[in-house]
């Protein structure tokens, strides 16, 4: 089974990629996601934590985009994965976090799927946050 956790982790992004990115030519598409310490021990199960590890995770992003060379306007998808706790809070604030990524944002809770046995374990409410940019 270890097999399905490698394609469920590096193959199946590929099939939520927008329509523009599967005509898109080599080199102009490009996976930023969130580098979050899951095991840092200062996080509390509440929703102001998941707010500030978000406003942190999206501020690395913006960095990390601009470093390579992208702006806000090429981005076509975020994606944000939360903890299966946070799924009776509004995230009304999220999404206003959310608001400055130009294209599909799409919040999704870790869940067990087709390809995965288990939740990711964490100790944080945020899970990841995983963009695509297109050049």
């Amino acid at each position: 089974m270890e097999i399905l956790k490698v394609i469920d982790k590096n193959f199946l992004p590929f099939l939520k990629l927008p329509l523009a990115c599967l005509f898109a030519k080599s080199g102009e598409v490009n996976f930023f996601s969130s580098s979050f310490q899951s095991h840092t021990s200062d996080f509390s199960k509440d929703y102001k934590c998941l707010i500030r590890q978000a406003k942190r995770e999206i501020s690395s992003i913006k960095r990390n985009l601009t470093q390579a060379g992208y702006q806000m306007t090429q981005i076509v998808r975020v994606e944000v994965t939360l903890a299966l706790s946070m799924a009776d809070h509004p995230l009304d604030e999220l999404y206003d976090l959310l608001r400055p990524f130009s294209g599909e944002v799409e919040i999704r809770y870790d869940e067990t799927g087709l390809f995965s046995s288990e939740p990711q374990l964490s100790s944080s409410q945020l899970i990841s946050i995983d963009v695509l940019a297109l050049h």
